[in-house]
Order: structure tokens, then C-alpha cells, then sequence
């Protein structure tokens, strides 16, 4: 997967320009009815009037809230918000980001989640200025991301939104707390980006785009400017000779980052009759001196020497107390794989499961013993994702391999991301927390805390369970 030329950047951030604030005096405030929800909702009906809760936000973390609001489609769709803290401080522009949410139709439910949503499913998310899409009621997603010297306190504000010719206001408070989220993130991640995919449906060469957005969330792809770590080393065959290429191109990798940790996926989900060429490869990278670890989306089989595979990558349902002892026993890490084939009841990234559930994808994988978790795709476009939810034609999988939106059929210059990776990210917030907790000798009420989200491997659905969960383990890792 090369780089390849970029459009011109998205709009992400607010505060631009083109944002237009509603000034407090003009009669129009009230045109809009505002309705703030929970960003740890998929929004199929319009909320109930109130005001947002006090939202929570490590340094280097995020928070976010949902604004719902009836407005007819087609018209534009803006907004500000300036956040003021303790002290006369501010939260920079830069620091809050909006977007409009569309939805996916969704007619018949994922295997994996027999009881998921129908009907319109909230997803991809255009970030702002944007046009009212087609739908009951709009929902603006709003996120806050202190940076990590920010001032720790209570920040308070209004987000205005204009819509067409109507504007109106809802509070906004926010309090960041004096914990800091490390640079590096408790759990690796390695999304991978199906660059001819994505390329397909954009009609450009801007699979660095793709790259760009989950650097810009955080979430690594497995290469050199990945933003976790974890960096593949492809090899163009799986033999001694290419084994020293391998290494040649990880010694020229660390030299530029000394911090990598590096991989050769070269066997995904391998049959029986092909483990043995998995072994041969692992004993070729020793013998090269690659310092490479292979990268094998499988259960550890029986004969299996130690030190030739450096990652067991598994589903949930297969990580359990044994399993985790085979694969410490052969010197390798855990890590876990999440795609279409979950068992019902386990967290996914499924556009049809519950945002809750989307969520604990990283906090199941913490659990389970997890040092990474692998997704297999974020563009991989058989059809348009914006008119077929499911990209498996065998079966049903509704948004699997689909955490990136392909900008182009919406009139867009490059990728949007999606609700599901927004989620996944609190679940992550969460992880880290947890981490943090563990380094003061409270590892085991994180532990408990996380667990009691996920009983018996189903996520909890109650957003104020997960609100309780993330103010414990921020006082749990000293904020």
C-alpha cells in the first residue's frame, strides 16, 4: 500500500470562516429545537427536549455529545463552539470537531447480530459545513479533544448551529480532568487500508488520504507513519532470499523510527496444509536475522516450535484462559481479530450492532488478554457503501470492512469517517484509562470495572453504566 498524492484536505475543524455564529440577541435563536443526546447512541428517533450533561475528557483524550434538530433537506448545516475554562484559559479551535451524520439502510440483520438495528442506521459522519441529508430529523456529532497541556477544569460554552436560515443554541459543558493520556495507546492497532478499493470509488490516487484520516484518529494501518507502532514488512515471496530482503527493509525502517515494532503478515487464516510453509517463514526470518515476528491470524496449532510466529491473531470467542497460555508458552503475543464472524452477543464493529457494542471492542479485547486488535479492512468497496450495507454477497455482514466512507459519491475530496470508528475510539479511551490505572496498583478495580460492562462477553447498553465506568477509572488513574 504506497502513498499517492492528496486532494485538498477535508473541512474538519471548526471555526473557520465559513462558520457563521448566531449571535445572542437574534430572534431566530429559538428557530431550531436542540436536542442534545449521547454520542454513545445510534439516533433512530428524535430525543426528548433537555440539556446535555457535564461531558468528561482526560488531556489527550475526547469527549462528545450528539445534537438532533427537525430541518428539511438540502439546506447548509453549520456551527461553533468556543469552550472557556478555569482561569480565562480556551480550548482551541482545533480542538473541537463537527460533523453531520448520515445514515446506511440497513433490511436484513448481520449474523453476528440477529437482533440488531433496522431501517436507517446513523454512520458515515460529513464533517461540517455539510448539506441536510434526507431523513426524519438531523443529527449534528460534536467532539471535544483537549490537548494534553491543557489547563484541567470546568469549560463551558454554546454550540450554535445554523441551519439554512435558521440558527439556534444548546450549552455545553465540559470538564477535563488532570489525567494525561500517554502519546503511544494501551492497545496496538493495525486497520488495514485496501488502497485499489478505495481508489475504485474515488476515481483518484488518494489511498494516502485514507491513511491520513486514521492517523488523525489515532488508529494505526501498519506503516511507516502509522500512528501506532505496529509496522508491516511485506515480502514479495515467503523464501530464505527474501527473507534477507525483509531484513534489509526493517533495518531502513528503524533507522527513520526507532520505535517500531515490526511484522510479516503473510499467511492469513492459514489452512492445515499450509502451516507448515508458516513455520518455514518464521524459520527463514530467524535465520536472516530480520528481527521481524511473524504476523498469523490463527490459533496456535499443535508441533508448533516457539519463536516463529510473534502474533497469534484470534476472534473473541476463541481467547480464553488456555488459549492465552499456548500462546505465552510459544514466546508470542495476543492479539485479537474482529470481522464478520463474531459470535452473537460479542462486541463487533458492525454497523447494525448497538453503539455500546461497538464500544467495547477494545475494552473486550483489554480483557480478554489482547495486546492489539487487527481489522482486516476499513475500504473495501465491492459495491457503494453508501447504497449496500453489507459487502458480503455470501452472507450478511452489514458495514464489515467498511469504517471509511468513500467521499466522492457525496461530492467529497477524500474519505469521512464513520460513527463505528468514533465508538471504537471511546472503547480505546476506556483501555487506556485502564492502563493508566493499572501502573498505580489499581489494575484489578480497572479490571473490574471494564468487566462489569461486559457481562458474560455482551455489552451493556446503558450509556449512564459507561459514563459511571469512565469517572471511576479517571479517578482510578489519578485525575
Amino acid at each position: 500500500m504506497r502513498a499517492s498524492g492528496l486532494r485538498r484536505p477535508l473541512p474538519t475543524l471548526l471555526g473557520t470562516a465559513a462558520l457563521l455564529v448566531a449571535s445572542c440577541g437574534d430572534a431566530r435563536d429559538r428557530d431550531l429545537d436542540l436536542r442534545p443526546a449521547s454520542a454513545l447512541a445510534k439516533l433512530q428517533q428524535l430525543p426528548p427536549p433537555g440539556v446535555a450533561a457535564p461531558l468528561l475528557a482526560p488531556r489527550g483524550g475526547r469527549a462528545a455529545l450528539q445534537v438532533a434538530f427537525t430541518a428539511p433537506p438540502g439546506v447548509g448545516v453549520t456551527a461553533d463552539l468556543v469552550l472557556r475554562g478555569p482561569g480565562g484559559a480556551t480550548l482551541a479551535p482545533s480542538a473541537v470537531r463537527a460533523y453531520l451524520v448520515a445514515r446506511i439502510t440497513v433490511s436484513r440483520g448481520s449474523d453476528a447480530v440477529p437482533a440488531g438495528l433496522r431501517g436507517a442506521v446513523p454512520d458515515p459522519l460529513l464533517p461540517l459545513p455539510a448539506v441536510a441529508v434526507q431523513a426524519p430529523f438531523q443529527t449534528v456529532y460534536v467532539e471535544i479533544a483537549p490537548p494534553r497541556d491543557a489547563k484541567p477544569g470546568r469549560y463551558s460554552g454554546d454550540l450554535s448551529l445554523r441551519v439554512g436560515d435558521a440558527r439556534g443554541s444548546t450549552p455545553v459543558v465540559v470538564d477535563v480532568a488532570a489525567v494525561t493520556l500517554p502519546q503511544q495507546r494501551a492497545l496496538r492497532t493495525w486497520f488495514l487500508v485496501w488502497e485499489a478499493r478505495a481508489e475504485r470509488f474515488e476515481q483518484a490516487p488518494i489511498g494516502a488520504a485514507y491513511r491520513d484520516l486514521l492517523r488523525s484518529e489515532r488508529i494505526g494501518d501498519g506503516t511507516e507513519t502509522s500512528a501506532d507502532r505496529t509496522i508491516g514488512v511485506d515480502a514479495s515471496a515467503t523464501d530464505a532470499v527474501d527473507a534477507r530482503g525483509v531484513r534489509t527493509r526493517a533495518r531502513a525502517i528503524r533507522a527513520a523510527r526507532p520505535d517500531a515494532v515490526l511484522y510479516s503478515y503473510e499467511f492469513d487464516e492459514p489452512a492445515a496444509e499450509t502451516r507448515a510453509d508458516v513455520e518455514a517463514w518464521g524459520r527463514a526470518l530467524a535465520a536472516a536475522g530480520a528481527d521481524v515476528g511473524q504476523f498469523v491470524t490463527a490459533p496456535p496449532w499443535d508441533g508448533l516450535e516457539p519463536g516463529l510466529v510473534g502474533v497469534f491473531a484470534v476472534h473473541l470467542r476463541d481467547a480464553d484462559a488456555a488459549l492465552r497460555a499456548r500462546v505465552a508458552a510459544l514466546g508470542a503475543d495476543l492479539w485479537i481479530y474482529t470481522s464478520c464472524c463474531e459470535r452473537p452477543g460479542h462486541p463487533t464493529l458492525l454497523l447494525d450492532d448497538s453503539a455500546a457494542s461497538n464500544a467495547a471492542v477494545a475494552p473486550a479485547t483489554w480483557l480478554a488478554g489482547g495486546r492489539g486488535l487487527l481489522y482486516w479492512g476499513v475500504s473495501v468497496y465491492r459495491d457503494d457503501p453508501w447504497q449496500v450495507a453489507s459487502m458480503d454477497r455470501s452472507g450478511v455482514a452489514n458495514g464489515d470492512g467498511v469504517l471509511l466512507y468513500p467521499g466522492r459519491p457525496v461530492g467529497r475530496d477524500g474519505p469521512v469517517p464513520s460513527l463505528r470508528l468514533k465508538l471504537f475510539d471511546a472503547g480505546m479511551q476506556l483501555v487506556d484509562l485502564a492502563t493508566l490505572a493499572d501502573a498505580r496498583g489499581a489494575g484489578s478495580e480497572a479490571t473490574s470495572v471494564l468487566a462489569a460492562l461486559l457481562p458474560g462477553g455482551t455489552a451493556v447498553l446503558d450509556t449512564a453504566a459507561w459514563t459511571a465506568a469512565q469517572e471511576r477509572l479517571v479517578v482510578l488513574a489519578g485525575g
